[in-house]
């Protein structure tokens, strides 16, 4: 029997660690400071992006209860919750691309640009074409466009006191029959407000009444991942370019200046 791994557990499955010239990310006339800090900024979201998929994988192998129960307990609301937040984050992560995006566009249309994106495979690039389109056209066509119009919507990631009550009143008092949960216990691990979490999912479906709190999220992992592939070798090509990878000559990090308790203390 195949038993899928953790996230955790795939840790091992990275790659031998390698090193580059630090000043790869520092501009120059092959490489402007502003594509630099682009490029930095996509690793950045790289990380975050897959971290966000592994983190709700792990959520979901380790529950006590399978995503699909429809049993009302305590540990299928905690599930609900987590989920939910998750989603939440995708859709913070994905408005910001869209932001760097919209920002970017003519460092994107470059030439200097285009003698990265040469570099990556005609599958990446049609991918990467499709992510720009999405991220930076509000009336774009395709397969995500019903999702991006959450995205669109930046507060459906925060907390706006007056856009969470229309949802409570949404998923609790329009719809008749619904009732708030709550587990109230002596401490945090034994406190979780259900009704909390019911109050984002309804500001969400309230919004977006087209669309279904599970095709949302199916979407948006989608999403996720597709915006993941259309990125990470473009970085990748872009630092190989700008310096060779080299084995590591230490087995263990030094202690830069400035961090931790012996950098702190050396400026006392």
């Amino acid at each position: 029997m195949n038993v899928e791994k953790g996230p955790l557990e795939q840790s091992y499955e990275l790659a031998n660690l390698a090193t580059f010239d630090a000043t790869a990310f520092v501009g120059d006339e092959s490489a402007s400071q502003e594509l630099c800090d682009f490029i930095l900024t996509l690793a950045v979201m790289c990380n975050e992006l897959k971290d966000l998929s592994n983190i709700k994988k792990e959520i979901i192998t380790t529950s006590p209860v399978k995503i699909d129960s429809q049993l009302i307990t305590p540990q299928k609301g905690n599930l609900g919750g987590y989920l939910a937040f998750i989603l939440r984050l995708y859709i913070l992560k994905v408005y910001e691309m869209s932001e760097l995006f919209r920002s970017s566009l003519v460092l994107i249309e470059s030439s200097q640009f285009e003698v990265y994106l040469k570099k990556i495979s005609k599958k990446q690039r049609e991918m990467w074409d499709s992510s720009v389109a999405m991220l930076t056209n509000n009336k774009a066509d395709g397969k995500f466009n019903k999702v991006l119009t959450v995205v669109r919507h930046k507060t459906a990631g925060h907390c706006e006191a007056k856009e969470i009550a229309k949802g409570y009143r949404f998923y609790f008092i329009d719809r008749k029959g619904m009732e708030p949960y709550i587990s109230f216990g002596d401490g945090i691990p034994s406190t979780r407000f259900h009704f909390a979490d019911a109050a984002m999912e309804g500001y969400l479906l309230k919004k977006h009444k087209d669309l279904s709190a599970g095709y949302i999220e199916k979407e948006m992992d989608e999403l996720i991942s597709y915006l993941y592939n259309s990125v990470w070798l473009l970085v990748g090509k872009f630092v190989n370019s700008r310096s060779s990878w080299k084995k590591p000559t230490e087995d263990k990090l030094p202690e830069p200046e400035g961090f931790g308790v012996k950098g702190l203390r050396s400026k006392l």
